[in-house]
């Protein structure tokens, strides 16, 4: 069994979190305020059959305060997670996450509390992890960087008790590179050390290069060379980035926030380009996940006269598409059961 201490970081001085204090925070809205071309062997690699992605909406979401908004969120959660696997949420949460040591949550804080990953959204994730057995000091929720953490919200936290809250540049990349198609760089620590299992906590918006920045885009935070892989609107690289087995194989569950998403002039916040959605969307494969996410986008999109990508009125952004080519999810819609509903 690996060490619970606090984590190898120079700032030992924070504070332990309980998810109580994690949940009061967080309803007070400051709660963690955080390729080379493809081989043959994947151009015709069959999707996954059955792939469902949920997508569940709350009117009157936000203008929810405080306490309200995370129960509700918590009762998204809970129906998105049922939709998805046809289960009970507990039962999927116990399935993926009772048995693992350290459960990950890579959420997306860039843009701040405008655009970043909802903290009471996190916070009732967290709440439903624990209900179903998972240890508090067992949960990581992190980015790339401790400032921008902060300045989405969230409350840093990397001592031994409570749920951790950290920035890769606090605990470093792992020393060893890893290659993947077109990409070669050293991966957070966070996802070499402290992951058994992995949450991924996007966003949903558009981004200027990729066409969309959700669930596969979300890991250019887990990476030290994001800035050499946004060449060709981003493609291979996102592909080629979510085949590395740290981030495909231990991905359990993707929840994306779209209470407020963008559809144009992504991936920082602008105003005229959101709309109030009021949304999460649950599944358990990023590409089908981004997938339906594109086509809300998309819809959106076609409506305001805007273009995000080049492909937005007949098909999905290319990087979606590569990814699909790779084995990494399903990107056709026909192949994609969309559960809708309204809580």
């Amino acid at each position: 069994m690996r060490n619970h201490g606090d984590l190898p970081m120079a700032d030992r001085h924070v504070a332990g979190i309980t998810r109580r204090e994690f949940i009061k925070a967080a309803g007070a809205g400051a709660a963690f305020v955080a390729a080379g071309g493809l081989g043959p062997q994947f151009l015709n690699a069959a999707p996954a059959a059955g792939t469902t992605v949920a997508v569940v909406r709350a009117p009157g979401l936000l203008k929810l305060k405080k306490a309200e908004q995370l129960k509700k969120y918590r009762q998204m959660i809970d129906a998105g997670l049922a939709r998805a696997s046809g289960q009970s949420a507990d039962a999927v949460l116990k399935k993926h996450f009772s048995g693992p040591e350290f459960i990950s949550m890579k959420v997306n804080p860039v843009g701040g509390k405008l655009m970043g990953t909802n903290a009471n959204m996190t916070a009732a994730l967290c709440e439903l992890l624990a209900d179903a057995g998972v240890k508090e000091n067992g949960m990581i929720i992190w980015d790339r960087a401790d400032k921008e953490l902060l300045l989405a919200g969230y409350k840093l936290n990397k001592s031994k008790n409570g749920i951790r809250c950290v920035g890769t540049d606090s605990i470093g990349y792992d020393d060893k590179e890893i290659t993947s198609g077109s990409v070669t760089a050293k991966f957070s620590r966070v996802l070499t050390r402290y992951t058994d299992a992995l949450i991924n906590l996007p966003v949903m918006k558009t981004h200027s290069a990729a066409g969309v920045s959700i669930a596969l885009k979300n890991h250019y935070g887990s990476f030290d060379r994001p800035d050499k892989c946004h060449a060709n609107g981003c493609d291979p690289f996102i592909a080629d980035v979510n085949a590395v087995p740290l981030i495909k194989n231990k991905t359990k569950l993707i929840v994306v926030d779209a209470a407020r998403p963008q559809y144009d002039k992504g991936p920082m916040p602008v105003e005229d380009a959101r709309w109030d959605y009021e949304g999460i969307v649950v599944g358990f494969d990023p590409v089908a996940v981004d997938a339906v996410c594109a086509d809300i986008i998309a819809k959106m999109a076609i409506k305001k006269n805007a273009t995000p990508w080049k492909t937005v009125k007949t098909g999905m952004p290319q990087c979606l598409l590569t990814a699909a080519a790779r084995g990494l999810g399903v990107a056709d819609l026909k192949k994609i059961n969309v559960k809708t509903m309204e809580i």
